[in-house]
């Protein structure tokens, strides 16, 4: 899901806040831009390992970095991360920047 805007360094147009994607190879740090965002947060990016998907803490020091930035001619806003992709050879990803209702309190 989402288009691909551009291939290296990736860039990827998110289709109603969301994309699934897939990355092969490299080698080393780099960026991937997800954009057509419609809002800087919250953004939700999972990667599949062993069939199971992760959520991705880009909190986590010296690991993923993540970057938000608003564009001011459509209003949309893109997010940036940066991986070491040294560490596997096959990275598929989604991402989900919708905001989703809260869950309904529980009846006592």
């Amino acid at each position: 899901q989402g288009t691909i805007q551009q291939r290296y360094l990736p860039i990827i147009a998110a289709e109603q806040d969301q994309a699934e994607f897939v990355l092969v190879g490299g080698q080393g740090y780099l960026p991937i831009t997800v954009t057509n965002l419609g809002r800087p947060g919250p953004i939700e990016l999972e990667v599949q390992r062993g069939g199971a998907w992760e959520a991705i803490d880009s909190t986590e020091a010296g690991k993923i970095i993540r970057q938000t930035n608003f564009n001011a001619q459509d209003r949309s806003y893109s997010a940036t991360y940066t991986f070491d992709f040294s560490e596997a050879d096959r990275w598929h990803f989604r991402l989900n920047a919708r905001v989703t209702d809260p869950p309904a309190p529980a009846d006592d």
